[in-house]
């Protein structure tokens, strides 16, 4: 198919699968979860 658009791709070219990009972002510590575990650790920190 022939689309100004489109981009060919070479031939023998590793393409990642979204799955795998998908993965990789579930994966990844947000700010929030950074914040959670600082906070329990301070909690922590105090109970000693």
């Amino acid at each position: 198919i022939a689309h100004p658009y489109i981009i060919r791709i070479p031939e023998g070219y590793s393409v990642r699968s979204p799955e795998i990009d998908a993965a990789v972002q579930e994966e990844a510590p947000t700010e929030t979860t950074k914040v959670t575990q600082l906070l329990r650790r301070l909690d922590t920190v105090r109970d000693l």
